[in-house]
């Protein structure tokens, strides 16, 4: 934990948000209908992405260096925040679980197999238990991108990419909606005493760093029947 001096507050009243006790598009329009105290906001869900899974890490290598860069990744978005947030954008959506790189792959026989090709052209002699080894089964993401390990403790590395996209926002007058658990990477958490475990500690990480701009979402998308806990 380091001292922190927020400049950006986030709060409500009634039904509206308020940054530094002043509601979000003040006395702002959109077609007739006001649209003051309303949160406008991208999803960002990948801004601290990683992968500690061998046979999946080589999949997100950039085109310029062959390489995979998470830090490169994140500081890539935090020079774009000033950018977003002249344009309109007054919060970003940023999650602890990303989200699927690799978007709907599942939905079809295809989406599955073309992932198997991409892997094995690395890794040629690769067994789909040793790809999604801990999980379920092909079903799953096999990459492992989530801030938490299995018992629900932070991992260091991505909460120092989390602080500074979260300073970053502060230092402008914008706001984090941080997410904690994504469907697709809950299963990477072994037990519902864990998931309870990754919320004290995520929440506390954010109180003990003093930050004021952050909004806690618990899980994306939480009516989607895809969660493997409770």
């Amino acid at each position: 934990v380091t001292e922190f001096n927020p400049s950006t507050e986030i709060s409500i009243e009634g039904d509206k948000f308020l940054v530094n006790g002043i509601p979000t598009n003040e006395a702002v329009t959109f077609r007739g209908v006001s649209i003051e105290g309303l949160m406008m906001n991208s999803r960002m869900a990948n801004a601290v992405f990683d992968d500690d899974n061998e046979f999946t890490r080589h999949l997100w290598a950039y085109t310029d260096n062959e390489k995979w860069d998470a830090d490169r990744n994140t500081n890539e978005l935090v020079e774009m925040l000033p950018t977003y947030m002249s344009k309109g954008l007054s919060c970003i959506d940023v999650n602890l679980q990303g989200a699927s790189p690799l978007g709907y792959y599942k939905s079809s026989p295809e989406g599955l197999s073309d992932l198997m090709t991409r892997i094995r052209a690395k890794f040629p002699d690769a067994t789909e238990p040793e790809i999604w080894a801990g999980l379920p089964g092909t079903r799953s993401q096999p990459w492992n991108s989530g801030a938490f390990t299995e018992n629900g403790d932070l991992k260091p590395a991505f909460m120092k990419r989390v602080s500074k996209i979260i300073e970053a926002a502060d230092e402008i007058g914008m706001i984090v909606c941080l997410g904690l658990f994504y469907f697709g990477q809950d299963e990477r958490i072994s037990d519902e005493k864990s998931v309870k475990t990754a919320v004290e500690k995520a929440t506390n990480w954010v109180l003990a760093k003093g930050y004021t701009n952050v909004l806690l979402e618990i899980n994306n998308e939480c009516d989607v029947p895809l969660y493997e806990h409770e």
